[in-house]
């Protein structure tokens, strides 16, 4: 049996390294390396057209973003070029978009790049299925709309738009 005095130390060291282990994969999720996104560093990289269809769609860890987020979701397109890698953004942050787009959709996406991704990966700025156009980040700025806006005393629209007509004040 081991003597009482011994027992509290023991379990401060365990508590200590469970916390590590739990601690790691969160702090990990930086993948880009940098310590803000690409509206804050002021870069305006090009924007371009995609188009394709859908042929995965994942939600996990990503690897490359700068975000808080623990999920992300990518959509795995199938263009005239070659397969593109979509990453759109923050899970919780996409139900509306999630709920128009699914394997097999054809989709067309304004999205970037910048030289920190893979070849293949592109983020969106803005993403349409059928006529409905999903806003993910302001076209100018590159802000991402969940990170809100100055000015919009707190509302939050998920960035979707049905074309010709905008359903709030942030975009």
């Amino acid at each position: 049996m081991m003597p009482t005095w011994m027992i509290r130390p023991l379990l401060v060291a365990l508590f200590v390294a469970l916390s590590g282990m739990i601690a790691a994969p969160v702090l990990a999720q930086k993948g880009t390396g940098e310590r803000v996104g690409m509206a804050a560093s002021g870069e305006r990289p090009a924007v371009t057209s995609l188009q394709g269809v859908i042929t995965d769609v994942k939600e996990g860890p990503c690897e490359q973003t700068t975000g808080r987020s623990l999920t992300g979701t990518h959509l795995i397109l199938e263009t005239d070029s070659g397969t593109v890698n979509l990453h759109l953004g923050p899970t919780p942050e996409l139900q509306a978009l999630r709920g128009s787009v699914d394997v097999g959709t054809e989709i067309r996406a304004d999205a970037f790049r910048t030289d920190r991704l893979p070849p293949d990966a592109y983020v969106a700025v803005a993403v349409t299925a059928g006529d409905e156009t999903f806003r993910l980040r302001d076209a100018e700025t590159l802000r991402p709309q969940w990170a809100g806006q100055r000015g919009c005393r707190g509302h939050r629209h998920h960035g979707r738009h049905h074309r010709g007509r905008h359903s709030g004040c942030c975009w």
